[in-house]
């Protein structure tokens, strides 16, 4: 019997905070729900080998280094690729290492907002530069997507913490082969913008999380003020400074009675 979700976190540093991640995930989730795996980027170190010994069977280590940019979505798709040899599974949630999970019944309040052709959920947002870069990239896409669908909006992206893909968009592009190409020479949108291009082209719509998911490109919310406002997850983790990101987890940590970290990483 397939799980309604699997959360696959995205990392590719810092043990601890890892961890510390996974050990949220699995507090605010429930096990008849949601299925839970880490990816992790190649040339990390022991950073991988460290981790399966702690979520045995529930690790993959890319061979290559993604990093950021485009390059991100194909370390999505192998991601995608390795969990449905491993899981079964019907929606695939990828959240990033700066994603907390900080209220209980994360996956039910993500998965209720699939509605009939919904491809993906998340936090949606749209700017001039993306628009440019999309424009940059116009010929090269149409090449191979076909023209521009219509309910598509240049430069529209879902926020890379915390995306929503749903059976139905993951159904889409392993029929149409979106998951066996390499789109470094298509594009240099990154994966959050490429993917609801993808999804618009497939004739599926995009939903708007919210309001319990505070999900954007920059903090612009104080930490404690996040459990008055009943946000059960947030991106992006604070990362100003590591001590701020420690007193971020540690704040979270102690609400579920868990011992605070030392540090992010091992030490």
């Amino acid at each position: 019997m397939k799980t309604p979700l699997l959360i696959c976190m995205r990392v590719h540093k810092n043990f601890n905070a890892v961890v510390d991640l996974i050990e949220s995930v699995l507090t605010y989730t429930s096990g008849d729900l949601t299925k839970v795996m880490v990816a992790v980027d190649g040339g990390r170190g022991n950073l991988g080998h460290d981790l399966e010994q702690v979520f045995p069977g529930h690790v993959y280590e890319s061979k290559k280094i993604h990093a950021w940019g485009i390059s991100l979505l194909g370390f999505l798709f192998e991601s995608i690729t390795w969990a449905k040899a491993h899981f079964e599974f019907e929606h695939f949630l990828s959240i990033d290492f700066d994603t907390a999970f900080v209220g209980t019944g994360v996956d039910e309040y993500l998965l209720s907002h699939i509605k009939e052709g919904t491809g993906m959920a998340g936090g949606l947002g749209c700017t001039v530069s993306w628009i440019r870069q999309y424009k940059k990239d116009k010929e090269r896409l149409e090449k191979v997507l076909g023209p521009k669908p219509a309910s598509y909006t240049p430069g529209e992206g879902v926020q890379g913490g915390c995306m929503l893909l749903t059976a139905k968009f993951l159904e889409g592009m392993q029929k149409s082969g979106y998951l066996d190409r390499d789109w470094t020479s298509v594009t240099s949108l990154t994966d959050d913008h490429v993917l609801p291009l993808l999804c618009r082209y497939l004739g599926l719509g995009i939903e708007q999380v919210g309001p319990r998911a505070l999900l954007s490109w920059k903090l612009r919310s104080a930490v404690t003020d996040l459990a008055n406002r009943d946000i059960i997850v947030f991106h992006p983790m604070p990362k100003s400074s590591p001590s701020g990101e420690l007193l971020c987890r540690n704040h979270f940590r102690k609400l579920r009675g868990a011992e605070p970290l030392r540090s992010l990483d091992h030490g």
